[in-house]
């Protein structure tokens, strides 16, 4: 069985792009690594329409912030 030229590579293939976090990743960080204030936030957020999910990231930036950072330390979790 020979390799196909058309294939063969002499460096790393490339890493790819990992998909952004999204809210959704973010509510579900919260909803399982929050207390229960946080976790009903991310409930809340569910029920919410569009314009009340942007009010909710709104008033409460820290919790976005800090969730997010917690969905990315779990995919890297994942990934590695």
């Amino acid at each position: 069985m020979s390799t196909d030229p058309r294939f063969a590579t002499t460096g790393p293939l490339p890493l790819a792009e990992a998909a952004p976090i999204t809210d959704d990743d973010i509510v579900r960080a919260m909803e399982m690594f929050g207390g229960s204030f946080v976790a009903g936030l991310g409930q809340l957020f569910h029920r919410a329409d569009r314009i009340n999910r942007e009010r909710l990231k709104v008033a409460f930036p820290e919790y976005w912030t800090r969730y997010r950072e917690i969905a990315e330390m779990k995919r890297a979790q994942v990934q590695a």
